[in-house]
């Protein structure tokens, strides 16, 4: 059972493996890397604090101030520990327990796949971090602002983020959708963790558990961050071999 998964998820890693085309390996190039987080980090940021910013502006009472700056932090601290756990289940447990050789430096696949920049990678690729991070921040995301389009394009962005990772031939199929559970299961712990904290933060005799104020904000600033982003790189991918051609 175990050599028919493994030469299954070699099949069809040689099927979703890059064509070696000059554009698409500077596009997943700059997809796969750290750039393509900060605006969508940016804008989540600002969106967590809009409570906030608002009585700043002196639309809120100095108690909802304190309390819009308490939620934004809490749910900060959330979206890192989702992160961390995410990478360091994957990077910390799951690679040096299995030591599954990434797919870039198995010798049976030498030659057959398209390895972009001689990037390579670690030893041991399973499970991908990549996937875990970014899956497990989308569904956070979407578990707490409870928006349709926001889920849709949030979690878009990190199927692509974690399709790079098999288009430049550094992970199988089978470590992107274990990766990709892991950050659905750990998204959904931290989010009974925030939850559990948000409920005893705001415990009074008055409200019992009111619930978190996010599924009432407008969410299109995210999704218009996500969809430029990607337009973005998809117009400059071609302009950027200085930076392409750099390791990651």
């Amino acid at each position: 059972m175990i050599e028919y998964l493994d030469r299954l998820d070699k099949e069809l890693l040689i099927v979703l493996n890059g064509n070696g085309s000059e554009y698409w390996n500077s596009f997943m190039w700059l997809v796969t890397g750290k750039v393509v987080w900060i605006p969508t980090a940016l804008v989540f940021i600002y969106m967590l604090f809009k409570p906030a910013f608002a009585g700043i502006r002196g639309h809120l009472g100095g108690n909802q101030l304190r309390a819009g700056l308490k939620e934004g932090f809490l749910l900060l601290l959330m979206i890192i520990l989702t992160v961390i756990l995410c990478d360091q289940i994957a990077s910390s447990f799951f690679k040096p327990f299995f030591e599954r050789l990434r797919p870039s430096r198995e010798p049976e696949l030498e030659g057959i796949l398209t390895i972009v920049n001689e990037y390579r990678g670690g030893m041991y690729g399973f499970v991908s971090s990549h996937a875990g991070n970014s899956i497990g921040f989308a569904t956070l995301v979407s578990l707490v602002f409870k928006k349709k389009w926001l889920s849709i394009f949030v979690f878009g962005w990190a199927i692509i983020n974690s399709y790079s990772r098999l288009y430049m031939g550094v992970h199988y199929p089978g470590d992107v959708l274990v990766g990709a559970m892991i950050g659905v299961a750990v998204a959904y712990l931290v989010y009974y963790l925030y939850i559990t904290i948000h409920r005893r933060l705001y415990y009074t005799s008055f409200i019992m558990y009111p619930e978190p104020p996010y599924d009432r904000e407008d969410t299109r600033p995210a999704v218009i961050i996500i969809v430029v982003t990607f337009i973005v790189i998809a117009i400059l991918s071609p302009f950027l071999e200085f930076y392409t051609t750099r390791p990651i």
